[in-house]
């Protein structure tokens, strides 16, 4: 009460620390007794957010895939593919299931993938123990509930008949995690990747994964239906008018 201390939860210690308010100084730590050893997947998270495990210690997984392996919103360029062609942040939920992997569908395999992702962006390589953790982890990643399903139940119900019908997205985006896992062109060109060829991104959890396309050029989801698909290359969205693009945009922010 005196806002002289601060209590802080250790989560991955289990224990609770004592910090000088003033100071920012620890005081004192209290273990809240003994912890079970922790699986391949605790393991796997307690590593995904320890910047520690990066060269130089400034940032770790969870930098970018924030809120337990989701986006940060932000394209990154990381020079493996050139310069100046940043890619936008892939929500991990659903990864092991959805391969290949990265937004040019380089990476064949889950594992590849976590492998190459630690030693190219942390700048050093992980033990095979700790990849084995990173993908049990990353495997324990779900949807969880979606907060926009009683707002747009009604609407989303037109959207799925579109989307699985006149719109024909479920093509390239089938269930159950509404991707094909196959590349395709959908007019999203850019200077140093002209044939425009990107990895079909899931859908699950979409609501959360804004902004949209390979670079993130859409802030939206109608501006990724509408105002960047000027090539009519995406499903036949040219054939819905707007009140069915708005029931579509709710079905995919409900999935």
């Amino acid at each position: 009460r005196d806002e002289k201390r601060l209590y802080v939860a250790n989560y991955y210690a289990g224990s609770v620390g004592v910090l000088d308010a003033t100071r920012g100084n620890l005081l004192n730590v209290f273990p809240l007794g003994k912890q079970p050893a922790p699986d391949a997947a605790r393991r796997g998270e307690i590593y995904f957010h320890d910047a520690t495990r990066c060269y130089q210690h400034w940032h770790s997984c969870a930098t970018c895939h924030l809120d337990g392996g989701r986006v940060d919103g932000l394209p990154w360029d990381f020079l493996r593919d050139g310069i100046d062609n940043g890619k936008d942040v892939i929500s991990l939920v659903n990864l092991l299931h959805t391969p290949p992997y990265n937004r040019l569908a380089t990476r064949p395999n889950a594992r590849y993938c976590i492998e190459s992702g630690v030693a190219v962006s942390h700048q050093v390589t992980p033990d095979p123990a700790e990849v084995d953790d990173l993908l049990a982890y990353v495997g324990s990643l779900t949807a969880e509930i979606n907060p926009n399903l009683p707002k747009f139940a009604e609407a989303a119900q037109r959207g799925r008949a579109l989307f699985e019908g006149k719109a024909d997205c479920v093509s390239c985006h089938p269930g159950p995690y509404f991707t094909d896992k196959r590349t395709h062109n959908v007019g999203v060109t850019s200077a140093n990747e002209p044939n425009a060829r990107y990895d079909t991104p899931s859908l699950v959890e979409a609501y959360r994964t804004a902004p949209y396309f390979h670079d993130g050029r859409a802030a939206t989801l109608r501006d990724a239906l509408t105002k960047h698909d000027t090539e009519g290359l995406h499903g036949n969205l040219r054939k819905l008018n707007p009140s069915e693009i708005d029931d579509l945009i709710a079905y995919v922010l409900a999935l």
